[in-house]
């Protein structure tokens, strides 16, 4: 497992690369500092760094907090848009992928979070085809989409949701209007998030563009086409329950993996609030979007993710580079047996190209060059497997010969039981994708322990989302008493629990006293 290098808050840093006040900032040059983090593969280590940004020529510089030593001069750096500077977020500086965890003096913390608010924003069933036109409007104030997903909620989960709204007569209505159909959940950054988007929903602006736009989503005239947090404290209750911390993924998104095509929107294009333009083209052309969510990619997935095309095009490292140098959004496209119609939509890579020979193509209209193409599509149709299901596991094996404990991902491809191992530590494929017969998908539940090429993995935690949705959404454990009358039946017993789909983890024959 990586060390984490224990970082010294840049807040209580001395000299020219700490602490800065509001005066002395004001006295020199603006600058915007923050705390970061960044993975380096290579030792396996976690480093901190301070970073700093000049918005007045858009240079950058880096500090070691460990070391105290300056890590990189200050130079200019066109790449880094300053409205992707806010914490939480990850910004790719020359090829290293640093996550923002704070701000790294009081004068940032003021300028640029002092009104910064997280919400809760939810398109509701009704509404979900206007999906790409409100993706424009968040833009138009100002608001960022940080992390969004499609999700199915039950009716249970809408009760709960909506919990404390039990007692009012709109109670029922409301729980079956969420839980009626695939829902947008979003969480939305910006100055006053919370009143901005409460106000948006409740129409108490007066402009002629929210009247017309709540006209426009208003479907059954007694609901919102949205739900948003009503206070600070509800927005954390309430992103907790869609988007909760790690290890716990909430409602599953809505993919289907059936007759479908992957699109990528890649993270200069939703930098650049193209997201809902680029939606809108895709639902225009006639095609349905069945999934969405956004994601970061760390760079060992979108090397993984690019491999058929390493020594293929030179491109290669800057589409790597693109992808993972900020927020993605995946699509699932419904495009039965046509993956050709869609990639037709997107267009030739070189978006220049695009626009000479296909110019209301994707590409065309949003991208700018061949590594900021705007989309990823399916180029194959055997690419969607690839690209789409799988499953990945965390997991431990004990080296006996090196004495040491080892960590890998574990994919396992239920299309052909083929298997693919990724050495965590050392940021590497240790097992090129193989087919392997002899791992049943039923072993696969967190707990076990399973045999690959004579390796025995403790599978210890799921490795993303999609496959703790997918098989551990349902999983439950619980006691099971066999008692004395019944011992003597203790096989027939067994039969019936295998006959059952229940999986026996954990037996002992045991005697209680009074």
């Amino acid at each position: 497992m990586a060390r984490r290098e224990a970082p010294q808050s840049a807040r209580a840093q001395s000299g020219s690369f700490g602490k800065s006040s509001h005066s002395l900032a004001a006295a020199r040059e603006e600058r915007y500092a923050f705390l970061t983090e960044w993975y380096d593969p290579t030792a396996a280590l976690m480093w901190s760094f301070q970073l700093f940004y000049y918005p007045k020529d858009g240079s950058v510089e880096m500090f070691d907090v460990k070391k105290h030593q300056k890590f990189l001069k200050r130079v200019k750096y066109d790449d880094l848009d300053p409205k992707d500077l806010y914490i939480g977020n990850r910004v790719n500086v020359l090829s290293r992928q640093l996550n923002l965890i704070d701000y790294g003096d009081e004068y940032t913390a003021n300028k640029l979070g002092g009104k910064k608010e997280r919400t809760l924003a939810v398109i509701k069933p009704d509404a979900i085809i206007k999906i790409g036109d409100l993706f424009e409007l968040i833009h138009a104030f100002d608001l960022i989409v940080t992390k969004a997903k499609m999700t199915t909620l039950t009716r249970t989960q809408a009760a709960v949701f909506y919990s404390e709204q039990q007692s009012k007569p709109t109670f029922d209505n409301s729980v079956h209007l969420l839980s009626s159909g695939p829902v947008v959940a979003m969480e939305l950054m910006g100055d006053d998030a919370v009143s901005v988007w409460k106000k948006f929903l409740e129409y108490v602006e007066s402009t002629d563009a929210l009247r017309e736009a709540r006209a426009q989503f208003v479907m059954d005239g007694t609901e919102s086409f949205g739900h948003g947090s009503v206070s600070l404290a509800a927005a954390a209750k309430e992103l907790q329950f869609f988007f909760p911390a790690k290890n716990d993924y909430g409602p599953p998104n809505t993919a289907t993996f059936t007759d479908s095509t992957c699109c990528i929107i890649k993270p200069h294009a939703i930098a650049e609030g193209l997201t809902g333009k680029i939606l809108n083209t895709i639902s225009e052309a006639g095609f349905e979007i069945l999934a969405l969510q956004m994601f970061n990619m760390d760079r060992a997935n979108a090397e993984e993710f690019f491999q058929v095309y390493k020594g293929v095009v030179p491109e290669y490292p800057g589409m790597v580079n693109e992808l993972c140098s900020g927020a993605c959004m995946a699509l699932e496209i419904l495009d039965t047996n046509q993956e050709h119609s869609f990639r037709d939509l997107c267009g030739p890579a070189d978006p220049e190209i695009s626009r000479l020979l296909r110019p209301n193509t994707l590409r065309a209209l949003f991208g700018k060059d061949k590594l900021k193409n705007a989309v990823h599509c399916t180029d194959l149709p055997e690419d969607r497997i690839l690209e789409e299901e799988r499953y990945a596991f965390l997991t431990e094996w004990f080296d006996p010969i090196a004495a040491v404990l080892r960590c890998f991902q574990l994919f396992y491809y239920p299309s052909d039981g083929s298997v693919e191992m990724f050495d965590m530590k050392k940021q590497q494929k240790f097992l090129k994708r193989i087919k392997y017969d002899d791992l049943d998908p039923k072993d696969l539940f967190i707990g076990n322990r399973v045999k690959v090429f004579s390796r025995q993995l403790n599978l210890v935690d799921y490795g993303d989302e999609y496959t703790a949705n997918k098989l551990g959404s349902k999983k439950e454990r619980t006691l099971a008493l066999i008692k004395p009358d019944a011992v003597t039946k203790i096989g027939e017993v067994l039969e019936k629990i295998y006959t059952s789909n229940l999986i026996v983890t954990k037996a002992k024959m045991t005697k209680l006293t009074w």
